[in-house]
């Protein structure tokens, strides 16, 4: 008499369906590994930080043209620069494509000067012009340009310059 019921169970094929199970659970961790670490290298790229080179000579001889420098994108974004500090910066219209890179020398609120070479600063708190003592070696400016006549700031604006003060936009 044969059995109505089949007890058979392949041992084999539930032990090799198990394996594929893992070594596919082991790819898919893998793949998503893969995608977490390229998500994590985008944000870094695009919002925290970005190598690019310094064209020009505005900021000779602090960089020089073709100098690499790597730009922190998260430096100011909680405070506002401090004088003296470099910025980079795109200007903005069509005409400017690339990065520019210089000093922070006027804060908002204040008015700036340049008189016989040197800048003045007047403070929103003082009436009082004062000239710019600077740290680090810069040339005099031979021409003022738009800072020959009193420039005050306004409260979202800075005055920057190159430190080749005279080969500077």
């Amino acid at each position: 008499m044969k059995n109505k019921y089949n007890f058979e169970y392949d041992f084999e094929k539930a032990e090799r369906n198990k394996k594929i199970a893992h070594f596919l659970w082991g790819v898919l961790r893998w793949v998503l590994e893969i995608a977490a670490v390229i998500l994590l290298a985008y944000f870094l790229v695009v919002y925290t930080v970005e190598q690019t080179d310094v064209l020009g000579s505005s900021m000779e001889s602090t960089l020089m043209p073709g100098d690499t420098i790597i730009v922190n994108k998260l430096a100011f974004r909680k405070e506002n620069p401090e004088r003296y500090d470099l910025i980079v910066f795109r200007q903005g219209g069509d005409e400017h494509m690339y990065y520019d890179i210089k000093r922070v020398i006027g804060l908002p609120g204040e008015t700036i000067q340049i008189k016989d070479g040197e800048i003045y600063i007047t403070t929103p708190d003082s009436s009082e012009e004062v000239m710019l003592l600077e740290p680090y070696k810069v040339e005099p400016m031979l021409l003022a340009g738009f800072a020959a006549e009193p420039i005050t700031l306004e409260e979202d604006e800075f005055f920057v310059l190159g430190d080749n003060r005279n080969n500077s936009e």
